[in-house]
């Protein structure tokens, strides 16, 4: 019989809050697990039992970072324009997020002090994904260019 689960989804995005926000305020470079765990009130172990480390904590924001933008990019729905949805998703999606979560925006788009992992990179990948669709559903429809690439 397997250990009980001692912290939860809650947790893990209550930590991930926490570790935005003392990017936000410090840098990345300053990150810690103990700074985090104190800035939710639970102890050190709980980040250890969630993440495992540091750098799995950074990789767990970038991750986020990544379902936050799908998340952003889904909430708006498809019309019968695909152009009009294109927009929409970069203008009412994307750069929102990109607006509301400037340090999850560079740390998981333009730059990360620690090496993504498969967990990342899938998500990445994922998120991206929704973005592209609409840019395809777009090319199809004749309204944009077909890529030379």
């Amino acid at each position: 019989m397997g250990r009980r689960r001692v912290h939860g989804d809650q947790t893990r995005l209550a930590l991930l809050a926490a570790a935005e926000a003392l990017v936000a305020r410090d840098g990345v470079a300053a990150l810690s697990v103990r700074g985090v765990a104190e800035a939710v009130g639970t102890s050190t172990r709980a980040v250890y039992s969630i993440f495992g480390s540091k750098e799995a904590l950074v990789r767990g924001l970038a991750t986020h970072a990544f379902e936050l933008l799908m998340q952003a990019v889904d909430a708006i729905a498809p019309t019968q324009d695909p152009i009009a949805d294109l927009h929409a998703a970069l203008a009412l999606g994307f750069r929102p997020f990109a607006l509301a979560h400037p340090d999850l925006f560079r740390l998981a788009l333009l730059w990360s002090p620690v090496r993504p992992d498969a967990g990342v990179i899938e998500a990445s990948a994922t998120a991206l994904t929704r973005l592209t669709g609409r840019v395809e559903r777009a090319q199809t429809a004749g309204l944009l260019p077909q890529s030379q690439l």
